[in-house]
């Protein structure tokens, strides 16, 4: 056994509990021997004994080894004692006809492919009662456990902790999650609102708006984070827009309130390409110049970004990476990571397009 095993930069007790079943599959670890001490195995994998930990739970809830009073932790079975696992993945989201939603699932459905899994989609129409729903018939569908997209936060923190007792591995595209103890995986938000205002800045712009078009009572986390990185460089706020109509229809509406202020801003930010080619039609229909009179930015980076009126200039979201590291985090709950909930983010990118410009001299 090797000292200099590779370690992933992700999932690194998961990367330990493979290799300990290997070994034991293998005979490497013969059964009633005992496993090598937490401390022995953290210095050969280069690892926390709190890391060598979880694998050994995962070990334990497979059924492969035992605590015995004195011995320490005894090879009991020489492969995992549960049922085969179900070749399905579901994948639960709020409107079936948004594109975000829509791209997303083709990247996912790519990454299942790869491993000869299937994938089960169900949309909830944002009813709250269909959002749990739809999970527990899910759990019935016999899936290996559940993507659930999420933007802002789950409606019924209380039902949701009463469904996971089930135990069907559950992981949130969105950001983190009040009340429950689930993983997730998003944008890093921050790190693409903040290089889009750079960019505007660097531009020209100093009256930057931003148009939020979601649903009523959700909180729209871009639009807190744009205020905050407006504030940190020196600027005020004030052009702020929010409708509660979560569609092209919503883009359009926040545009007009935004062209009632008599102090304009020159560029907007939106909360998401939807919002963004939403408000450009609109311009378009009003004869508003665009990047002339306002520059508009999205994000996302849907197909339909590169084909508005104006091409959109977005943030970009690497929906092949998100996809990946989403269904790495189920696969591991699956497989028996009992560790405390992670929230993972990737990183996205600026797509510079004709959307934006420096501002017309007044």
């Amino acid at each position: 056994m090797s000292g200099d095993t590779a370690m992933p930069k992700r999932g690194r007790s998961l990367h330990v509990l493979r290799v300990l079943r290997q070994r034991i599959a293998d005979g490497t670890y013969p059964l009633e021997t005992k496993l090598p001490s937490e401390r022995t195995l953290a210095e050969e994998f280069k690892v926390s004994r709190v890391t060598v930990r979880k694998s050994l739970e995962g070990l334990k809830n497979d059924g492969m080894i035992m605590r015995r009073p004195g011995l320490g932790n005894i090879i009991s079975a020489s492969a995992p004692v549960a049922p085969p696992a179900p070749p399905n993945i579901g994948f639960v989201v709020q409107h079936l006809s948004n594109p975000y939603y829509s791209a997303f699932a083709s990247a996912l459905e790519a990454v299942l492919r790869a491993r000869e899994l299937n994938m089960i989609l169900a949309g909830t129409g944002q009813n709250p009662e269909e959002e749990l729903q739809c999970l527990q018939r899910m759990g019935e569908r016999q899936v290996r456990g559940v993507l659930l997209c999420v933007p802002d936060h789950i409606h019924r923190p209380d039902a949701m902790r009463a469904f996971l007792k089930q135990r069907l591995p559950v992981v949130i595209i969105g950001g983190r999650q009040a009340g429950v103890a689930l993983d997730s995986v998003d944008s890093d938000n921050r790190a693409g609102m903040t290089a889009a205002i750079d960019y505007l800045l660097d531009l020209g712009h100093t009256r930057i708006g931003f148009l939020s078009a979601i649903a009523f009572g959700r909180t729209d986390v871009r639009m807190q984070l744009t205020a905050e990185i407006l504030r940190s460089k020196g600027l005020e706020p004030g052009h702020m827009v929010s409708v509660d109509t979560p569609d092209l229809a919503g883009g359009r509406l926040a545009l007009d309130a935004m062209l009632e202020r008599e102090d304009r801003p020159t560029a907007v930010l939106c909360t998401n390409d939807i919002t963004a080619i939403g408000a450009i039609q609109r311009a378009f229909e009003l004869g508003v110049s665009i990047p002339g009179e306002f520059s508009i930015v999205g994000y996302d980076d849907i197909p339909m970004a590169s084909m508005a009126t104006v091409p959109l200039t977005t943030v970009a979201v690497p929906l092949a990476e998100l996809a990946e590291l989403a269904f790495e985090r189920l696969l591991a709950r699956a497989e028996g990571y009992v560790g405390s909930p992670i929230h993972m983010t990737v990183e996205p990118s600026l797509v510079v397009r004709g959307s934006t410009a420096a501002p017309e001299l007044a």
